[in-house]
């Protein structure tokens, strides 16, 4: 939590500056974001897991398509944050309800549970239509016991409304189904799994809170079939 804390208040000292230097309608003023997440597995977008609960935080501040954020998982019971991502993207436009975005993220961990760090370019495409559709691909860069590898993921989802836009908060019902293909992420390859999914969320001004349920269907020898899900909790200042 003392990590989570420096984070934030590096991110809110930024934007005080920024904000302070800025004249009226001159500069778009970053506003943070943060978040919590309590979770049962530990679970990337490839598949690869560990089955433990753990917390997830996440700070970012957006402003003119970059996003600069950090996030950090720490698992029940063990000492010290067994990952923390630094990140940086750029999303653009690219057609009426599609999206293109770039980005870097440096993988740290810092009680060593994964080793030392890894490093990872991505490149992506959202699509925001009466469907969701999200397609990106991620290069994991090679270092002294890491070797170059790829992972591309796709999920697509349809989020329901279950209130009136006059309600005082926001209810969202929203099915998914995902699915990675891997070459060489961290020595596994092919097809790695679908996962259908399913979360419920609620917003209030800034405030969000989302519960999720997640199946992870493997489809390759060295990745896990698991039902995992956790709830986060997110403010948007």
């Amino acid at each position: 939590m003392k990590s989570l804390k420096s984070i934030l208040t590096g991110i809110l000292f930024g934007a005080s500056a920024i904000a302070g230097r800025a004249q009226a309608g001159e500069v778009q003023i970053p506003r943070p974001y943060v978040q919590t997440s309590f979770v049962s597995a530990f679970v990337s977008p490839a598949g690869t897991l560990v089955n433990e609960n753990c917390r997830q935080d996440w700070a970012s501040i957006t402003t003119k398509g970059l996003t600069l954020g950090v996030w950090q998982g720490k698992f029940e019971g063990e000492e010290g944050f067994a990952e923390r991502d630094y990140c940086a993207s750029y999303t653009f436009p690219i057609a009426k309800d599609l999206t293109g975005n770039v980005g870097f993220m440096y993988w740290d961990y810092p009680n060593q549970r994964f080793g030392d760090y890894d490093s990872v370019e991505k490149v992506g495409l959202d699509y925001s239509g009466k469907v969701g559709a999200s397609l990106h691909y991620a290069h994991l860069n090679e270092n002294s016991v890491t070797s170059d590898g790829g992972r591309l993921c796709l999920k697509l989802s349809k989020p329901f409304k279950l209130t009136n836009e006059k309600a005082q908060a926001q209810v969202t019902l929203t099915p998914s189904v995902a699915g990675a293909w891997i070459d060489n992420w961290y020595g596994r390859s092919g097809v790695s799994h679908v996962t259908p999914g399913v979360s419920l969320g609620v917003s209030r001004n800034n405030f969000s809170i989302n519960g999720f349920f997640n199946s992870q269907q493997s489809l390759n020898k060295d990745i896990e079939n698991l039902n995992w899900g956790g709830v986060s909790f997110g403010y948007q200042f």
